[in-house]
């Protein structure tokens, strides 16, 4: 699963947030800088003879912080996924990023969204 690759790219390259990286829920009560990840689009590429195998998505990343500054350095960290290739990523990069303050709570959200091609797993396809 692409998530998977995701998120152990976001947990070794993103030492700010401590490892808290979570698909699309932050709990209330976590008091500590976060992650949290969810596909906001996505699609497959075909062929006359079928699925290539080849896929592609938009995904978000949250960057969760009490402070600005802090959000801010985990968001510098992320967008270094920008021309990462490996594993069954054959690109990411970077299209656009968001800053919102949330008052009635006094987190700072900053919202990027990354676009990645990929080679689905055989195991992928055969689930569908």
């Amino acid at each position: 699963m692409i998530e998977s690759e995701i998120r152990d790219w976001l947990v070794d390259n993103v030492p700010t947030c401590g490892g808290r990286v979570r698909p699309s829920y932050r709990p209330p009560s976590e008091e500590e800088p976060s992650l949290t990840y969810s596909r906001i689009t996505g699609s497959r590429d075909y062929t006359h003879c079928g699925k290539s195998g080849l896929a592609s998505g938009t995904f978000q990343v949250d960057c969760w912080a009490q402070s600005y500054v802090t959000a801010k350095e985990m968001t510098l960290e992320v967008v270094e996924i920008g021309g990462y290739q490996g594993g069954n990523i054959a690109g990411a990069w970077v299209e656009s990023e968001s800053d919102t303050y949330y008052q009635d709570t006094g987190w700072f959200q900053i919202a990027i969204d990354i676009r990645v091609n990929y080679q689905e797993r055989e195991e992928e396809e055969n689930n569908e």
